[in-house]
């Protein structure tokens, strides 16, 4: 049931960066520390998206909608993309720690934890 929830958090959380980095201030902010393409930014997030739903369907985690929806709005009331991009990162970490059965979600998850990182890094965020 842990891993359920982890994945159901990754996903929710990577639907909120989407709309977070989407709206307006948030893109005058990234352009603001030096993102040129901000499209490119949110087109990166929707691919991470899709692929972390295959991700957890290929290792048998079926996250339904009402379920994805119920977490977003546990998290919707903390919407900024500094904390969004943080967080995101954080959940990774957390899905990282569990033991898998797949060699390929152990990899794809470290290898989104490094991208995440190093925007986190790009962006002066913690």
């Amino acid at each position: 049931m842990r891993v359920l929830a982890l994945w159901l958090d990754l996903q929710a959380r990577l639907m909120l960066a989407i709309g977070e980095v989407a709206a307006l201030d948030s893109q005058v902010a990234l352009r603001a520390q030096g993102v040129r393409r901000t499209c490119i930014v949110l087109s990166d997030l929707a691919k991470e998206l899709d692929c972390a739903r295959a991700m957890a369907e290929s290792i048998g985690i079926v996250i339904t909608e009402q379920a994805l929806q119920r977490r977003i709005e546990e998290l919707i009331c903390r919407m900024d993309y500094r904390l969004t991009l943080t967080e995101l990162n954080r959940a990774y970490e957390a899905l990282l720690m569990q033991t898998f059965n797949s060699d390929k979600a152990a990899h794809w998850i470290k290898t989104q934890m490094g991208v995440h990182q190093f925007q986190l890094q790009y962006l002066g965020l913690p």
